[in-house]
């Protein structure tokens, strides 16, 4: 299996509690094991920054 990745940013609409975070991380979480797909998720100040890797099909698919 070749690897692929992608990395992109992106901008909430409004401040995210910690609350909305951990229930956004929760979702991916399961989301990407169900695709069987890693990823790292960065958030500061609204911007999001994310790694998504796995196979090609997978990822793609996540990413739209």
């Amino acid at each position: 299996m070749a690897l692929h990745e992608i990395v992109y940013v992106s901008l909430a609409s409004e401040e995210m509690t910690t609350q909305q975070l951990d229930a956004l991380l929760t979702c991916c979480r399961l989301r990407n094991e169900k695709s069987q797909v890693t990823g790292v998720l960065v958030y500061h100040q609204r911007e999001f920054l994310q790694l998504l890797e796995g196979e090609a099909d997978a990822v793609n698919a996540l990413f739209e």
